[in-house]
């Protein structure tokens, strides 16, 4: 988690031009990770109930599930519609899947260019504006 932490940051600020830039970049961080962070607990949480839990029946199902997957051929991992720890499997793919430098560009593709492009409008019309404004002194005699 740290070392996506880091490269979200490093993606981020990789794109800093000015100082105005840091609020946005924090806040894209905390929206890109804070999801991730509290998936990835309950995911932790979920793997260590299902791997500790004590002998009994629903161990002894599991690993008779896994055993018979194995002895046809079969990824243990994978799931089918009646396998009700498929769900918990395609979560630890997706743990693993994530690529938190992708989500950074993603970020910045859709969110971070659009703000500079905004800004950099706004600097284009104050800029014509200063130029056609005109200062008009009349003095009444």
């Amino acid at each position: 988690m740290s070392l996506e932490d880091a490269s979200v940051l490093a993606k981020l600020f990789s794109h800093l031009r000015d100082e105005d830039q840091i609020p946005s970049f924090l806040y894209a961080f905390q929206n890109l990770r804070e999801q991730r962070c509290q998936k990835n607990r309950a995911l932790d949480i979920g793997n260590i109930m299902f791997m500790m839990e004590p002998e009994g029946e629903g161990t002894a199902r599991r690993d008779t599930m896994m055993r018979e997957k194995h002895d046809q051929g079969r990824n243990v991992l994978s799931g089918d519609d009646e396998d009700s720890n498929v769900a918990q499997w395609d979560f630890n793919r997706e743990l693993f899947g994530y690529d938190a430098e992708d989500e950074a560009d993603n970020w910045w593709v859709q969110w971070g260019l659009l703000q500079e492009r905004a800004k950099a409008s706004q600097w284009e019309d104050d800029t014509q504006r200063e130029m056609f404004s005109l200062d008009i002194n009349m003095r009444m005699p």
